[in-house]
């Protein structure tokens, strides 16, 4: 079992993370340059929490820019 000092900073990064998204968004989309985040839609990213997994990651993000299948599970 993770340590409560644990659990709160990842919560915490994780919220960080979120924000850092979203301002990146709505920065390039001032300068006329498209841009998503997966983990911010809820209809893209989907966490299975019987099997602990979830159908997109960061490191999906990194494959599908062409930047190496690293730490990618099943493949």
């Amino acid at each position: 079992m993770p340590s409560e000092r644990w659990a709160h900073t990842r919560l915490f990064g994780e919220q960080a993370n979120m924000n850092i998204q979203k301002y990146l968004i709505e920065e390039l989309k001032k300068l006329g340059i498209n841009a998503f985040a997966p983990a911010l839609n809820k209809k893209l990213f989907r966490i299975n929490r019987k099997i602990r997994a979830s159908n997109w990651s960061h490191k999906h993000n990194c494959f599908a820019a062409g930047l190496g299948s690293f730490g990618l599970s099943d493949g």
